[in-house]
């Protein structure tokens, strides 16, 4: 249908995180215009077809009912008839869909929650991580079982000098070669009292586990300098269950709904930028629609490298909605402007301008649209992943030393007396 070059009112939604849909510039008149976008493009389409011009209006605010029945945003100049058609989309909601004539759907979109995985205890845990805990229990078994060889070892050779007294010279020989092998935990020596017995048996235990230890990380931190860790949250289940709390994005309420109806507790509403912000630096999961993240990282100064690997993001499932243009309540231009979208959508213009504009981080960062990167994630060993067990290490290792010293100088000592 020919509109012979008549004036249609057009109103957008002036919002920078979706600024792939619709970017205004201002005029000298004070007026605006709109410059680029994926539906700034259908509409000049829509001109195109029809033989229209357009009469830019802009506003910040998205479709909300009043409880008087009234709208704000957008969607109170389609229904004051400031404005004649919004190319700005919004979801189908039943209410929206009371009181306004959508065009067909144009798109379809989802929520997604958009967190950093919960920093672990790496310290705690990189030992168990770096071998299969039968490998430690093994560790475990031959470090107890050296040390009760040693001991009974030397039980024996006590027993044996004690009841062969002719034979006291020969093992004296090898007193110095054995002192070394038990690294001081003789039962007794011509040296040493009895009753530094328990003292050698820590300072043993300290030095074996040292040892383990120690090559154990040395091994590990030699062979890769690389840490795999399994993920703490690998699907939305655990997203749900998990440490993390849930913000919703505040400019449509059935974010809040879904969560709850999902089975989140607590839900805060929050601005998009704020909660996108927030879950970069805080233990939360953000849960906006799919297409805002990507653009509003971007605004925020974060490589692609950023936010493809550093952060996560998953499809809550059931979330889809169709999104669409609308226009005041049983206007004619309804089924005019449905005929030229049926049309474009059949000649694969719609899907053009979707792959051109889409700023989906799903479709930008996954291969198979969902951005799971598996179960374990692949990290370089920094010191504060290893910095309590060095700690711990160096700790050791002085108690070790000081009980050494305290042996030694007792032992002088002895010699003296």
């Amino acid at each position: 249908m020919d509109k012979f070059g008549q004036n249609i009112k057009v109103i957008a939604v002036d919002d920078p995180h979706y600024s792939h849909q619709v970017t205004f510039k201002s005029n000298k008149d004070t007026s605006v215009s709109f410059s680029t976008g994926q539906f700034v493009d259908i509409l000049h389409l829509l001109e195109f077809a029809l033989n229209f011009t357009h009469i830019a209006l802009k506003d910040d605010g998205w479709p909300s009912r009043l409880p008087n029945g009234n709208w704000t945003g957008i969607a109170h100049f389609v229904q004051s008839g400031t404005a004649d058609l919004s190319i700005t989309p919004v979801y189908y909601v039943p209410e929206r869909i009371s009181n306004f004539s959508f065009l067909v759907p144009i798109s379809s979109q989802y929520l997604v929650a958009c967190f950093r995985q919960p920093r672990q205890n790496l310290a705690m845990n990189i030992y168990t991580s770096m071998y299969k805990m039968e490998v430690w229990v093994a560790l475990m078994f031959l470090v107890v079982g050296a040390f009760m060889t040693v001991v009974t070892g030397e039980e024996i050779k006590r027993r044996l000098s004690s009841w062969l007294p002719n034979q006291s010279e020969e093992l004296d020989k090898t007193e110095i070669l054995w002192w070394i092998l038990v690294t001081l935990c003789r039962q007794q020596s011509r040296y040493t009292a009895h009753s530094s017995i328990q003292l050698r048996i820590v300072f043993t235990s300290l030095s074996l586990t040292m040892m383990v230890i120690f090559a154990a990380l040395t091994c590990k931190l030699l062979s890769t300098g690389w840490h795999e860790r399994t993920l703490p949250i690998q699907n939305v289940e655990h997203l749900v269950n998990g440490p993390l709390q849930f913000f919703g994005d505040d400019s449509t309420p059935f974010v809040a709904e879904y969560l709850k109806s999902f089975g989140v507790k607590s839900v805060t509403g929050i601005e998009t930028i704020s909660g996108l912000k927030k879950s970069i630096t805080d233990p939360i999961a953000f849960v906006t629609f799919d297409a805002s993240p990507y653009r509003t990282y971007h605004m925020l100064g974060l490589t692609e490298r950023f936010i493809c690997d550093g952060l996560f993001h998953f499809k809550m499932p059931g979330s889809s909605r169709l999104t669409g243009l609308f226009v005041q309540k049983g206007s004619k231009l309804r089924e005019i402007f449905n005929q030229k979208i049926i049309a474009f959508r059949e000649l694969g213009f719609l899907h053009r301008l979707h792959t051109v504009w889409s700023p989906s981080v799903l479709e930008k960062c996954s291969r198979d649209g969902n951005h799971a990167k598996g179960s374990v994630e692949i990290t370089p060993v920094e010191f504060h992943d290893v910095y309590i067990v060095t700690l711990a290490l160096f700790v050791m290792g002085v108690a070790s030393g000081i009980i050494l010293g305290y042996e030694l100088i007792r032992n002088a000592y002895l010699r003296v007396k």
